[in-house]
C-alpha cells in the first residue's frame, strides 16, 4: 500500500514537470530570440547619421567596431581612435563595450544550450540558466548603456553628443529588446518554483491533516462529536416509573 508521503511526493515531480516542461519551452524560444538579437545587433549600427549631414545620399553609421560612409558596407572607414583622437573617454568606452558585447553573445548562447538540455532531461539546470541570465542583464546593460552616455553627453568641443548628429540605430534597438527578454525569461525561471512551494505547503497540510486522523483512529480514541453527547439511562421511561413505585410503596 503506497503511503501518503509516496503518494504526495510522486504528484508533487510530476506538477513540477509539467510545469517546467511549459516554461521551459517558452524560456527557451524567447532566449533564442535575444541571443540572435545580440549576435545581430553587435556588428551593425548603434547611431546612424541624420539625413542632412549624410553625404552622397549615402547613410554613415557608427558601430561599435568603427565609422562606416555606407552602412550597407562590409567595410570600415575610419576607426574610433583616429576619429575620435582627442576623446580618450569615448575611446574606452566603446572598448569596454566591444568586450562586453562578445562576452554577451556567449553568455545569452550558453543560457539557450542549457535551456534545451533542462527542456530535455535536466531541469535542475534551470537554476544555472537564472545564474547565466542574471549575468547577461549586467554584461549587455553595459553596452546599452554607454551607448546612451555616448549619444547623449558631452565630452568637449571635439566630442559633442552623438544626438546633434545622429540618431539610434538598429544595432541598440536590437539589444534593448534582447536586454527586456532577458529580463521576462528570470521570471519565467522563478515562476515553477514559487508555484511548486505553494502547492506543496497545501498539500503538505492535507497530508498533515490525514495523517493525525489515521493516528487517532488506529489509537481508539472517540469522536469529539460523540464525547459530548448525553446519555439516556438503560431503562429508558419505564425504569424511572418503577423507581417511583418503589419509593411509594416504602
Amino acid at each position: 500500500m503506497p503511503t501518503l508521503t509516496s503518494l504526495y511526493q510522486n504528484v508533487r515531480s510530476r506538477v513540477e514537470r509539467a510545469e517546467w516542461r511549459v516554461t521551459g519551452l517558452v524560456y527557451a524560444i524567447l532566449q533564442f530570440i535575444a541571443f540572435f538579437f545580440v549576435l545581430v545587433a553587435t556588428p551593425i549600427d548603434m547611431f546612424r547619421t541624420r539625413k542632412e549631414f549624410s553625404v552622397l545620399h549615402s547613410t554613415m553609421c557608427y558601430t561599435l567596431w568603427g565609422f562606416k560612409y555606407d552602412c550597407y558596407s562590409t567595410r570600415y572607414s575610419t576607426s574610433y581612435e583616429t576619429m575620435w583622437a582627442a576623446c580618450p573617454n569615448r575611446i574606452r568606452r566603446f572598448r569596454a563595450a566591444q568586450a562586453f558585447a562578445v562576452i554577451s553573445i556567449f553568455v545569452y548562447g550558453t543560457a539557450f544550450v542549457l535551456g534545451l538540455v533542462a527542456l530535455c532531461c535536466c531541469a535542475c539546470l534551470r537554476w544555472v540558466c537564472l545564474a547565466l541570465n542574471v549575468a547577461g542583464i549586467a554584461t549587455l546593460c553595459i553596452v546599452w548603456a554607454s551607448m546612451v552616455v555616448t549619444f547623449n553627453k558631452y565630452e568637449g568641443p571635439r566630442c559633442l553628443p552623438m544626438k546633434e548628429i545622429t540618431t539610434l540605430g538598429a544595432g541598440f534597438a536590437l539589444l534593448v529588446v534582447a536586454w527586456c527578454l532577458d529580463i521576462i525569461n528570470i521570471a519565467l525561471l522563478l515562476l515553477p518554483f514559487e508555484a511548486t512551494l505553494s502547492l506543496g505547503s497545501a498539500k503538505e497540510e492535507s497530508s498533515t491533516r490525514s495523517g493525525e486522523e489515521e493516528v487517532k483512529e488506529a489509537a481508539g480514541e472517540p469522536d469529539s462529536s460523540a464525547a459530548h453527547t448525553p446519555r439516556r439511562p438503560r431503562g429508558g421511561a419505564g425504569g424511572a416509573d418503577r423507581s417511583e413505585r418503589g419509593s411509594g410503596c416504602r
